[in-house]
């Protein structure tokens, strides 16, 4: 499988994706990153969850996004290993001085 990883200044989203990319096997984010109303939210084959979580960093921010991928009872895969590649996109302009582009 292939999870996505999509980090901005206040969220984390994630998809994760069949190896032949042809379904997204979970989706989620994890919103409000480091501010008070901080939630969770993920849907796969299993149903949807919402919950709101105490999320001071982008580090505890993508704790929770693994361990959801491989929670029991709505999680999608059961070992982290079952992720074969990471993708990601980091977009958080504020925090950077100089950007460097790779065309």
């Amino acid at each position: 499988m292939i999870l996505t990883i999509n980090c901005g200044s206040s969220t984390i989203k994630y998809q994760l994706f069949s190896t032949d990319v042809e379904s997204v096997i979970a989706k989620g984010i994890v919103s409000r990153i480091g501010e008070e109303g901080s939630y969770f939210e993920q849907e796969t084959a299993r149903g949807k969850v919402k919950d709101f979580a105490t999320v001071p960093s982008h580090h505890k921010a993508f704790e929770i996004c693994i361990n959801n991928l491989m929670h029991p009872d709505y999680g999608a895969i059961n070992d982290i290993n079952e992720i074969e590649a990471v993708g990601h996109r980091a977009r958080a302009w504020r925090r950077f001085v100089h950007c460097l582009d790779t065309d």
